[in-house]
């Protein structure tokens, strides 16, 4: 009898292991490639340097910017869409603990103003920002996407940190 019901154990754990096994959605290896970066402007006048890269943007132009992101995805929780005024956007961002840490940073320093936002290494958009973020609560950054592309974008930041935090 016993080894019946063990055998009936190890059949219900063994259904159990193989449900919670089943293939996700999104995984870490497209979050990876869907990695959405915040990067600091730098002014045109910079020196060239291994911390400094160019990126092509829209109608032919470059913009300079740090190498080394401000936030990136795997501080990026959760994000929802608005609009401000008629036809402009915003995404109200909630961060990581270190997110809020190194934003709260980032905004006192570079006093607010415009960052460039990357998918996946490539340009997406210009953003602009609040300056002296106090470390609590939501932040917002004001983009010029399409209501489409915004809420686009929302879902990619959840998707990409649900893969990143999954253990």
């Amino acid at each position: 009898m016993t080894s019946l019901w063990r055998s009936l154990i190890v059949a219900i754990l063994l259904c159990l292991g193989l449900s919670s096994c089943s293939s996700h959605d999104w995984s870490k290896d497209d979050a990876n490639i869907n990695m959405i970066k915040i990067h600091a402007i730098v002014p045109d006048n910079m020196p060239r340097s291994d911390l400094v890269i160019e990126m092509p943007t829209v109608n032919n132009r470059t913009v300079k910017m740090d190498r080394i992101p401000l936030i990136s995805n795997k501080e990026m929780v959760h994000a929802e869409s608005d609009f401000v005024g008629e036809n402009a956007m915003y995404i109200k961002l909630d961060l990581t603990s270190l997110g809020r840490n190194k934003w709260r940073q980032a905004s006192a320093q570079l006093h607010g103003g415009r960052a460039v936002m990357t998918i996946g290494g490539k340009f997406k958009c210009l953003i602009k920002y609040e300056p002296y973020y106090k470390g609590k609560g939501s932040i917002k950054f004001y983009l010029q996407l399409s209501s489409a592309e915004t809420d686009e974008l929302c879902s990619l930041i959840k998707k990409n940190y649900k893969a990143l935090v999954r253990r």
